[in-house]
């Protein structure tokens, strides 16, 4: 038998991410998961692509509360299994959006 203190403090829990958005892209004959994911807590957005069947996902994170007033732009290429992939993630504060652009990296290709 444990016995707690009602007085005392309770665990820290990590931050939760809540899902806001997945879909399944097709790239020609590859398929690409794009999950999009917020921390209600900090505002934090994290952008996940990962391609079907391979266990190497690529993850992008835009930290804070970009949406309070600030407008946030982030570009990467991202190396997948199945070759590179160019993401272009565009948070607007008024009206409140998130773009996200992804497209073939057009030759370049994954190390």
């Amino acid at each position: 038998i444990v016995l707690r203190d009602p007085q005392a403090v309770a665990p820290v829990q990590a931050p939760r991410w809540e899902q806001v958005r997945e879909e399944v892209l097709m790239f020609g004959d590859r398929f690409v998961l794009l999950a999009v994911e917020r921390m209600r807590s900090s505002g934090s957005i994290r952008i996940s692509l990962m391609e079907v069947g391979r266990c190497s996902p690529f993850q992008v994170e835009l930290p804070g509360h970009g949406g309070v007033g600030k407008h946030r732009v982030h570009a990467q290429l991202c190396a997948l299994p199945g070759g590179a992939l160019l993401l272009s993630v565009e948070e607007v504060a008024a009206p409140p959006i998130l773009a996200i652009r992804i497209s073939e990296s057009g030759g370049v290709a994954a190390p």
